[in-house]
């Protein structure tokens, strides 16, 4: 500005959208084992040496920690016997799969019901049998949000006109994200407290809905 206070230039340094000093990846892991100890009542030593056997069961979790929703971080510290059964379980589910990858970027998985996710994997496989699901989910995982897989891939042949498997098969091997457009608006939004249906069912006193 100038002695008169008008604006003649502006300057987008970028400093004020910089992190914060000492909140880098080390700082995030201090966050997340202060969070998670007072959240379990236990010695931050203590949550250190969960924290360090959960990575080793999830490579590739460490460095995404900041990003992570912190429920499904004390959730999964608090059962690493749970999670490393869970893997293997996983494992036999999706047995073609990244599980690095996929389980770095949605560790929930781990946490949910089996019987569930082998019915979605199940409803897939019938609906595109020629599409590797393994893979797809590896790198699509944000998929697992759909709900009800074979009702989402019948809503898309309907609302696109898809009349032969051929032509399904070739529009959800490009755009598996596809699955995903023709949500329910109850299945959209994620809460660290579960679907949008879930919440709602919390706020009304309900707390044995599915997700909890």
């Amino acid at each position: 500005m100038n002695e008169l206070g008008d604006i003649v230039a502006e300057e987008r340094s970028g400093s004020n959208i910089a992190e914060h000093v000492g909140w880098d990846d080390a700082g995030k892991l201090r966050f997340c084992v202060a969070t998670v100890a007072r959240e379990l009542d236990l010695d931050e030593d203590e949550v250190g040496k969960r924290l360090v056997n959960l990575f080793t069961l999830v490579p590739g979790m460490e460095s995404r920690i900041g990003d992570l929703k912190m429920v499904d971080v004390v959730r999964m510290t608090a059962r690493v016997p749970d999670v490393a059964v869970a893997m293997v379980r996983l494992r036999d589910l999706l047995p073609e799969a990244n599980l690095s990858q996929m389980v770095a970027a949605r560790p929930s998985l781990l946490l949910e019901d089996f019987d569930e996710l082998a019915r979605k994997i199940g409803e897939l496989r019938e609906c595109a049998p020629r599409l590797r699901w393994d893979m797809i989910l590896s790198d699509f995982p944000h998929l697992w949000e759909v709900h009800d897989m074979r009702g989402n891939v019948n809503l898309l042949k309907e609302k696109l006109a898809i009349e032969d498997d051929e032509a399904l098969t070739k529009l959800l091997g490009g755009r598996p994200e596809l699955l995903l457009s023709v949500q329910s608006r109850h299945d959209m939004i994620m809460y660290d407290n579960g679907t949008l249906a879930q919440v709602e069912a919390m706020v009304n006193g309900d707390r044995t809905s599915d997700g909890w």
